[in-house]
C-alpha cells in the first residue's frame, strides 16, 4: 500500500469512529439504564474519548506542529503507519461490536418476535454506517451481524448474559486498554525520529494541550531535559550553604533547616580531584539530575521535588541535593525498611501489592528516559505522612546520590557491605566488574521483603560458607530458590511468577536477547510493562475493589 493510500485509510477511520462514540455518549448517559451510575460511567467514558479527539488531533492536525511540514502520522516510517493503521481499526471494531451486542441484548429481553428477520439496516438505526465506512473499519472483510450464534456474540457470551452495566464496564476497560496500548506504539515508533531529538520541539510538545491530554507531554518534557542541546534547569546552587543535617536513621541524609521551612538533603561523599575539586563528569552528572528531579512533577515518579543542590567541602566534599517536603508531611520520614524491621506493620494484601506497582511503574518511567536508579533498596523506599504508613500510600524513592544515564560511565560510590550486596544482582557485589544496566535495577525490585528475613537465606551464613568469589551467586541461587517455593503460597502465582522473573533477568521471560544497554524505548520497556508493571496494576486493582454485585443468570 503507498504511504499515501495508507494516510488516506486512516484518516478514513475518524468520522465512524466518532460517530460511535456519539452513539455511547447517549447511550451511556441515559439515567434510565443505568440510575446513580450514569454520570460516573458518562465522565469515565467521556474522558477517554477526549483522550481520542486528542489522539487524532496529534496524528493527523497538519498544523499541529510547526516543526512538520505535514502531520505526525506522515512522517512516521511507512511500516509504523500501518501498524498504527491497523491499531486504529481496533477501537471502531470495539465500539460496533459492543454496539451489535447490546441491540441483541436488547431484542432477546423484550422477546420480540421479529428477532430471527432483522438484518444489518435494522441494527444499524440508531448507528448509521454507510459501506464505505464499514469497508475501513473491516477492510472488505467478515462483518459482525446480530445473530446469537455469530462468532462475535459468542466471543463475548459472558457480556451477553451480564446485565447492561457489567458490559459498559467491560467495554470501558477495552477503550482504556485501547489507549494504552496505542500510545506505548506511538512513543515507541516516533521518539527515536529525528526531529524528536530537538529541544524545542520536544518543549513544544509537552506544553500541547492534546498531547497533555494524552498523556505523552510529560515523557516529552523528561526526554527534552536529557537531549544535547538541553539546558539544564535554572536552578542556581547556592553559595557557601551550611546545612545543619539531622540524621533520622544513621545514613548519609536527613532533615535540615532552610530559608523557606524543613527539607530533606541527601549527601554523596566524592573524592576531589588534585586540584580539590569536583570532577567535572560527576558534577554535570549531579546537575542533570537535580535539574530532572526539579521538573518531575509526574505522581507516578513518587520522587520529592528536588529544590536545589549544593557543593559543599567542609568537614570533607559531598555534593547535597535538596528536596522540599510533601505537603503531607508529618516531618520525620519512616523508611520502608524500618517498617519491616519493626514486625509492627500489620498492611493488608492489597496495600502491599499497590506498593509494588507503585515501584514498578516508577521505575518503569525511569528508565523510559535513559536513566537507572542503582539503589532500590527498602532503605531507600521512604514515607513522609505516618497516617499512611499503615497502608503503605504515598511513597517516595529516595537515594539518588548514585543514579545516572545507563549510557555513562560508572562512577561509583561502591561498598562492599553484605547487607547492601544482598540487594544486588550478583555481577555488583564489592567493586564490580561490569556494568550497572536496567536488568540491575529490576532485580533490586524483585526482592520481595527484607533479604536477611527471608527463611532459607541465611545472609551471613551463606557468605561465609560459601567459596571465594561464590556468594553471589550462592545468595542469588537462595532467593530464587525461595521465590519459587514459597511465594506461591504467600501471594499466589501471578505474584511468585513476577518476583521470580525480576531475579532472572536477562535470563529469563525478560531477556531480549538484545543489547543490555538498550536506549529509551525498547523490547526491555515493553516486556517489564506487560510482565511486572501491568499485572501488578491489575492484581492491585482486583484486591481493592470487591466483586459484591452477582451476575445474573439467562
Amino acid at each position: 500500500m503507498a504511504a499515501v493510500g495508507i494516510a488516506l485509510g486512516a484518516i478514513a477511520l475518524v468520522p465512524p469512529t466518532l460517530n460511535l462514540i456519539e452513539f455511547w455518549t447517549k447511550f451511556i448517559g441515559d439515567v434510565r439504564r443505568f440510575g446513580e451510575d450514569s454520570a460516573k460511567l458518562s465522565l469515565e467514558f467521556a474522558q477517554l474519548s477526549a483522550k481520542y479527539r486528542s489522539l487524532q488531533n496529534i496524528l493527523f492536525d497538519e498544523k499541529k506542529f510547526s516543526f512538520l511540514e505535514n502531520s505526525l502520522y506522515d512522517n512516521l516510517p511507512e511500516t509504523d503507519q500501518v501498524l498504527v493503521l491497523s491499531m486504529l481499526r481496533e477501537l471502531p471494531r470495539i465500539l460496533y461490536e459492543y454496539y451489535l451486542i447490546e441491540k441483541a441484548y436488547e431484542v432477546e429481553h423484550n422477546h420480540e418476535k421479529v428477532k430471527e428477520n432483522l438484518n444489518q439496516m435494522d441494527m444499524t438505526i440508531s448507528v448509521v454506517l454507510t459501506p464505505e465506512q464499514m469497508q475501513a473499519i473491516f477492510e472488505g472483510g467478515e462483518e459482525p451481524n446480530v445473530r446469537s450464534k455469530s462468532k462475535i456474540l459468542s466471543l463475548h457470551n459472558i457480556w451477553w448474559v451480564a446485565r447492561t452495566k457489567k458490559r459498559i464496564k467491560k467495554l470501558l476497560s477495552e477503550y482504556e486498554d485501547w489507549l494504552d496500548r496505542i500510545k506505548a506504539t506511538l512513543e515507541r515508533t516516533w521518539w527515536p525520529l529525528s526531529f524528536f531529538e530537538k529541544y524545542q520541539n520536544l518543549h513544544s510538545m509537552e506544553k500541547d494541550q492534546d498531547c497533555k491530554s494524552l498523556g505523552v507531554a510529560t515523557a516529552a518534557g523528561l526526554r527534552k531535559l536529557l537531549l544535547k542541546d538541553a539546558p539544564l534547569s535554572a536552578i542556581v546552587p547556592p553559595q557557601n550553604l551550611t546545612l545543619e543535617i539531622k540524621p533520622f536513621d544513621g545514613g548519609q541524609r536527613g532533615l535540615a533547616q532552610h530559608p523557606g521551612g524543613t527539607v530533606y538533603v541527601e549527601s554523596l561523599i566524592y573524592q576531589p580531584t588534585k586540584e580539590g575539586f569536583l570532577d567535572s563528569t560527576l558534577k554535570h552528572r549531579f546537575q542533570e539530575i537535580s535539574s530532572l528531579l526539579n521538573r518531575a512533577d509526574d505522581p507516578e515518579f513518587h520522587v520529592l521535588h528536588c529544590r536545589n543542590y549544593a557543593e559543599i567541602q567542609y568537614p570533607q566534599p559531598q555534593f547535597q541535593l535538596i528536596f522540599d517536603l510533601p505537603a503531607n508531611s508529618s516531618q520525620k520520614p519512616v523508611s520502608l525498611k524500618s517498617l519491616i524491621d519493626a514486625a509492627s506493620l500489620k498492611s493488608s494484601l492489597n496495600s502491599r501489592i499497590r506498593l509494588c506497582y507503585d515501584l514498578a511503574r516508577s521505575l518503569s518511567l525511569f528508565h523510559s528516559i535513559g536513566w537507572i536508579h542503582r539503589g532500590l533498596r527498602s532503605e531507600n523506599i521512604l514515607f513522609f505522612d505516618v497516617a499512611q504508613t499503615e497502608s503503605l500510600g504515598h511513597p517516595y524513592i529516595c537515594g539518588f546520590e548514585a543514579c545516572r544515564l545507563e549510557e555513562d560511565s560508572s562512577t561509583g560510590p561502591w561498598d562492599d557491605l553484605p547487607e547492601r550486596n544482598a540487594y544486588r544482582h550478583p555481577d555488583r557485589w564489592g567493586i564490580p566488574k561490569k556494568t550497572f544496566t536496567k536488568y540491575h535495577d529490576i532485580y533490586e525490585i524483585g526482592l520481595w521483603q527484607t533479604v536477611t528475613t527471608i527463611k532459607g537465606v541465611n545472609l551471613e551464613a551463606t557468605i561465609e560458607n560459601s567459596k571465594e568469589g561464590e556468594a553471589p551467586k550462592a545468595v542469588y541461587e537462595k532467593l530464587l530458590r525461595q521465590a519459587k517455593g514459597r511465594l506461591g503460597h504467600k501471594c499466589g502465582d501471578r505474584f511468585q511468577y513476577i518476583a521470580t522473573v525480576c531475579l532472572q533477568g536477562k535470563s529469563g521471560d525478560l531477556g531480549t536477547g538484545g543489547s543490555d544497554h538498550d536506549g529509551f524505548q525498547t523490547d526491555l520497556q515493553e516486556r517489564f510493562h506487560e510482565i511486572v508493571v501491568k499485572p501488578l496494576e491489575l492484581s492491585a486493582e482486583a484486591l481493592s475493589v470487591p466483586t459484591t454485585e452477582h451476575e445474573a443468570t439467562p
